[in-house]
């Protein structure tokens, strides 16, 4: 799907990816997408905020209108500076994760 979505067959120069309401229940797949810097993951099923340590360039991630109990692993993120979470259910959360 990431393929398709970014019409990059090579994971490591995909640097924008929208993957908006495709009923993602889980983050996985990014450890050869150093390079993504936007990374949008809204209107999804996701619950749990993981797999995204990898994207070392992130710099904006959009997690609106999912499910999201948990957050971890945003620490890694140093160069993320803007993060969305509104409208999720958040009950346990980093204190790096900007909200």
């Amino acid at each position: 799907m990431i393929k398709r979505k970014s019409g990059q067959y090579d994971l490591e120069l995909v640097q924008r990816l929208c993957l908006k309401d495709q009923f993602i229940r889980v983050i996985s797949n990014t450890q050869q997408m150093g390079n993504l810097r936007d990374l949008d993951l809204s209107y999804n099923e996701i619950t749990t905020i993981q797999g995204l340590a990898p994207l070392l360039s992130l710099q904006r991630l959009d997690l609106s209108h999912n499910k999201i109990r948990v957050v971890q692993g945003l620490e890694a993120l140093t160069n993320l500076r803007w993060y969305v979470s509104h409208l999720s259910m958040l009950s346990c959360c980093d204190a790096s994760s900007g909200n």
